[in-house]
């Protein structure tokens, strides 16, 4: 290491006494700019501090990524630069606090309590911008798994978080078979594979599919985000803009049934019932059996004429529970 520092020394003096000599020929500015970048190339040729620097960049870019969309579509005051700093700040208090733990569980504890209690974030399902957990110290279960997942990457913890029907969980990995299953919108509180499975009815032909109960990484949430981001302007009647939103979200990701039923029920409301169908019959394929997907289904068909499918899907939605479904099975189907 000591000859490594003398070795760096050395070329750093022999290059700024070189530049030094063509002080006079040159513009002194475009000297100490060439002199700078000869500096960093040269500390980046050092692997570790290489390899540290890229990963800083990759998660401060991520979260740009994810703030620059609440910018863009949404005027949000978030200040993108204030934010890293306070990403930074919460990741070197936390990574003290980590290293007190003792065990997984340990860590998970003192993870929880740092976000939940430190920095009191709270949940809020109305808080679907990223930028609200730095404005407002809200979010909702994806923004709170993001939050998780970003100070994870800066404190090398393998966070990954769960999609599950219309919701997110976190999972922790002590080892590559040893975890832990996190509730966000819960402080943390830890769950099992089977509890949440058989709690939210979680079919296993969508699990083998890669859907539900699959381990997503920082770089596969933004999909998700993006259909967040459509819903709020789905329910401002900005059916375009929500549809532009849902579909870039499906071709990052196309195993999103909540995405495939949010961009059926655009085209619906648009009179595309043929589209709104298909989009209905992908959300319904990959696992998501909610009684509206089935009764808005129904109501696309039955308007195309094809009253035999129309009640098929009546049928199923008023066995789910939907009221309007069995009174209209009642009236119009045989």
């Amino acid at each position: 290491m000591i000859l490594k520092i003398i070795k760096l020394k050395s070329i750093l003096f022999n290059s700024i006494h070189f530049f030094s000599a063509y002080i006079d020929k040159f513009n002194s500015e475009k000297i100490l700019k060439l002199i700078f970048s000869l500096i960093f190339l040269i500390i980046l040729s050092y692997p570790s501090f290489s390899e540290n620097l890229t990963k800083e960049n990759y998660i401060n870019n991520k979260l740009k990524q994810f703030l620059s969309y609440d910018q863009e579509f949404f005027d949000s005051e978030v200040d993108i630069r204030n934010c890293i700093v306070q990403l930074n700040s919460w990741s070197n208090k936390l990574r003290k606090s980590l290293s007190q733990a003792s065990s997984q569980l340990d860590s998970v504890t003192v993870v929880n309590k740092f976000i939940y209690s430190n920095i009191e974030i709270k949940f809020s399902n109305k808080s679907i911008l990223l930028s609200d957990i730095f404005l407002h110290k809200k979010g909702n279960c994806l923004t709170i798994a993001i939050l998780h997942l970003l100070l994870a990457e800066k404190l090398n913890m393998q966070l990954f978080a769960i999609p599950v029907p219309e919701h997110f969980f976190i999972r922790y990995y002590s080892s590559n078979t040893t975890y832990i299953n996190m509730e966000p919108t819960r402080n943390g509180r830890t769950y099992t594979d089977l509890s949440i499975i058989n709690y939210l009815k979680i079919s296993s032909s969508s699990i083998s599919k890669g859907v539900y109960m699959v381990k997503k990484s920082l770089n596969e949430l933004l999909p998700y985000y993006l259909n967040n981001l459509g819903a709020i302007y789905y329910y401002e009647s900005k059916y375009l803009a929500a549809k532009n939103l849902y579909n870039i979200s499906l071709q990052i990701d196309a195993k999103q049934p909540i995405t495939y039923y949010n961009r059926g029920n655009v085209y619906f409301d648009l009179g595309y019932y043929l589209l709104s169908i298909k989009d209905y019959n992908s959300a319904i394929y990959y696992g998501l059996h909610k009684h509206e997907v089935y009764f808005k289904k129904g109501v696309a068909n039955y308007n195309r004429g094809n009253k035999e499918e129309a009640c098929k899907g009546w049928e199923i939605a008023a066995i789910l529970g939907n009221k309007k479904a069995k009174k209209l099975k009642l009236s119009k189907c045989d």
